[in-house]
């Protein structure tokens, strides 16, 4: 499989995120969470503090080489659907956090290879952005709220259309069983 070959290469060029466990000392390092055609890069710098211009730069870094490895194999990243987040916190004087706000910084913008060799800009999402991945509307902040209301919109609407029919029981149930749980 091509895209394995390609997180592993990713892996020893030492981007992603690495995570120990503090109850069993076990280590996890991790390039991505990768489904079919669905690729979720991460980037996490955490052995020592960091501005965010080093941790974008590396974020870049990461990013360009993936879509190089991708368009080496005769495939190519859609910047129309791709994106990224860049999070850090900034601390108040009473020693709480906030999420930090780089959606204005030109400095932060993020570009993706194309096969034709240019570079294209992709979108950046705040933090507290939900986006669509996998069926399933997730933002950084963990924030589930958005998800949690495509859900009741997709119960609402098959309850909508149940009421329109007449149907007996049995296949009212089946509806259930096989069309609404699927969706929500």
């Amino acid at each position: 499989m091509v895209s394995i070959t390609i997180i592993n290469t990713q892996k020893r060029h030492h981007t992603g995120a690495s995570f120990l466990c503090p109850i069993s000392a076990l280590h996890m390092a991790v390039a991505g969470v990768l489904f079919v055609d669905d690729m979720d890069l991460m980037h996490i710098d955490t052995p020592q503090f960091q501005p965010h211009t080093k941790v974008h730069q590396e974020m870049t870094r990461s990013i360009h080489n993936w879509g190089r490895l991708l368009i080496a194999t005769g495939c190519a990243l859609k910047p129309e659907k791709c994106s990224y987040t860049l999070i850090n916190y900034k601390v108040r004087p009473n020693s709480s956090w906030k999420y930090a706000n780089f959606s204005t910084q030109p400095e932060c913008s993020m570009t993706v290879p194309s096969s034709n060799g240019t570079l294209c800009d992709i979108k950046h999402l705040l933090v507290t952005k939900a986006q669509k991945t996998l069926g399933i509307y997730m933002q950084p902040d963990g924030d589930y709220k958005a998800h949690l209301d495509y859900m009741r919109r997709q119960a609402q609407s098959w309850v909508d259309c149940l009421k329109i029919g007449q149907t007996p029981c049995q296949i009212t149930w089946l509806g259930i069983t096989l069309q609404l749980w699927p969706k929500v």
